[in-house]
C-alpha cells in the first residue's frame, strides 16, 4: 500500500505539457525539470501527459505499456517513452480523437470547443492507468487546469478505491491566465458522481465542490 510518509515517496506527476515534446510555455519547462530533480533526490517519479500529435512529430520512441478500461468510455492505450526524462519515467495517454490534432488547445487563435471533455478524459484515464498498471503513487501531483479534476476525483469517485484511496494528492497552478481553460464556468464532469464543480480564477486555479 503506498505511503506518502516514506523517506522518498513515489510520485506520479501529471501534466498537460512537458518540454520539449509538447509545450506552450513555463508549464512544460517545469514539468520536465521538476520530476527529473525529484528523481535525482531518490524519488521514483512517473510523468504522465497526453499523446499529442506534436509528441509523435518529434519522433519520440514509444513502447506499449498497456491497455486500460475506462468506465463509460472504453479502452485506451498508454505508452512508455524510455529514457527521454531519465531518471524520471515518461508515459503518454493515447486518444487520437482528443489529442491527435494540429494544436495543443486550439487552432488559428481559437480554442477547441471540447477542451473540458478532453482533459476530463485525461484526468480519469491517468487515475485508471495508475491503478491498472501499478504505477507507484504515494503522491499524485496534478499540474494546472488540465489536471484540476484529479484532486477532486481522488476525494470523491476514487475515495474508496482499493489502490488510489491511500494516495496523497497535491496540485499547483503556474498562472491565473491559462490557455484553453474553462475557468469561471460550472460543469458536471464525467465520473464525478453528479457533484458540481465551480471553477474560479485567482492567483491559483481553484475548484469548489458542492
Amino acid at each position: 500500500m503506498p505511503d506518502s510518509r516514506e523517506p522518498h515517496p513515489s510520485i506520479v506527476f501529471v501534466s498537460g505539457e512537458v518540454s520539449p515534446f509538447a509545450t506552450s510555455g513555463g508549464l512544460g519547462d517545469v514539468s520536465r525539470a521538476l520530476p527529473r530533480a525529484l528523481a535525482m533526490l531518490g524519488h521514483r517519479v512517473s510523468v504522465v501527459m497526453p499523446l499529442y500529435r506534436a509528441v509523435r512529430q518529434r519522433g519520440v520512441r514509444l513502447e506499449a505499456a498497456g491497455e486500460v478500461d475506462l468506465p463509460g468510455t472504453g479502452r485506451f492505450r498508454i505508452h512508455h517513452a524510455p529514457g527521454v526524462l531519465a531518471p524520471a519515467s515518461l508515459y503518454v495517454v493515447e486518444h487520437d480523437g482528443y489529442f491527435d490534432r494540429p494544436g495543443l488547445y486550439g487552432e488559428w487563435g481559437g480554442e477547441y470547443g471540447d477542451n473540458l471533455e478532453r482533459y476530463s478524459f485525461f484526468c480519469r484515464a491517468t487515475l485508471e492507468a495508475i491503478a491498472a498498471l501499478g504505477f507507484p503513487a504515494a503522491v499524485v501531483h496534478a499540474n494546472d487546469w488540465h489536471c484540476g479534476l484529479i484532486p477532486a476525483l481522488l476525494k470523491t469517485t476514487y475515495a474508496n478505491h482499493r489502490v488510489l484511496r491511500e494516495s496523497a494528492r497535491s496540485s499547483r497552478s503556474t498562472t491565473s491566465r491559462t490557455r484553453g481553460g474553462s475557468l469561471g464556468t460550472a460543469c458536471r464532469p464525467r465520473g464525478c458522481r453528479g457533484r458540481r464543480f465551480t471553477w474560479t480564477a485567482s492567483s491559483t486555479t481553484a475548484a469548489s465542490i458542492s
